[in-house]
């Protein structure tokens, strides 16, 4: 029922991000592009609202806590066309929770009991650079320790792939099953069972972002309730 709730409002009192213009395209290495361009831009914002800043810096209410890839190809607000306010976002390498994780649960923690959102998605994406490297011995020790539990997710869900020879297909599963490893650890944290306890409203929602088509699949794995 969450999950249904959720769909039929996803669209509903949306302040949407404007990408008429031409977004920005970095030449030369000229960070004083984006300096000018975030000015056009913000005073494109003032021209139609003279208030619209003063008022968006007054508080945030989202409704939907975000945890994302840092893939520079899956911004939150652009694939999902919510605009200022809508999305708390964390992201990191294969959109990842770990309880040892300071910025990870620092960050659900200020979500769910002060946010009080009522929506946790956790986006993957296909040809995720995590997910692909998973197995790589040579990484770097930082980038290894942050990957190797993917590699626990396949070990526990090995026999899915049996007679999947192609490596992209492989590659789609474990991104599947990875962001619903990682629904299955935020349903644990203290903070979420807090908050069901309280009967406060909150779901947490398995989606994909393909990068072939531009288009976000939902896994249907809502988790709403202890």
């Amino acid at each position: 029922m969450a999950d249904l709730l959720f769909r039929q409002n996803f669209f509903k009192n949306r302040l949407v991000v404007d990408f008429s213009r031409s977004l920005t395209t970095l030449r030369n290495n000229n960070l004083r592009d984006v300096l000018d361009s975030n000015r056009a831009w913000a005073n494109s914002y003032k021209l139609r609202e003279a208030k619209f800043f003063p008022k968006l810096a007054m508080s945030q209410k989202p409704k939907i806590f975000w945890i994302g890839c840092a893939d520079s190809r899956v911004p939150p607000e652009m694939i999902s066309q919510l605009g200022f306010g809508q999305l708390f976002i964390h992201r990191n390498i294969a959109n990842q929770f770990k309880k040892e994780d300071q910025s990870c649960e620092s960050t659900l923690e200020y979500a769910v009991h002060y946010l009080k959102v009522e929506h946790v998605i956790v986006c993957g994406h296909t040809r995720c650079g995590g997910i692909e490297h998973a197995f790589n011995e040579n990484l770097l020790p930082y980038l290894k320790d942050w990957v190797k539990p993917i590699q626990d997710v396949y070990k526990v869900h090995k026999d899915k792939f049996k007679g999947v020879s192609h490596k992209e297909e492989f590659n789609r599963i474990l991104v599947k099953l990875n962001v619903g490893e990682q629904i299955r650890k935020i349903a644990e944290t203290d903070v979420v069972k807090a908050a069901w306890a309280a009967n406060q409203p909150l779901a947490i929602h398995g989606w994909v972002y393909h990068l072939e088509s531009g288009t976000l699949e939902d896994l249907k794995i809502t988790i709403d309730e202890a």
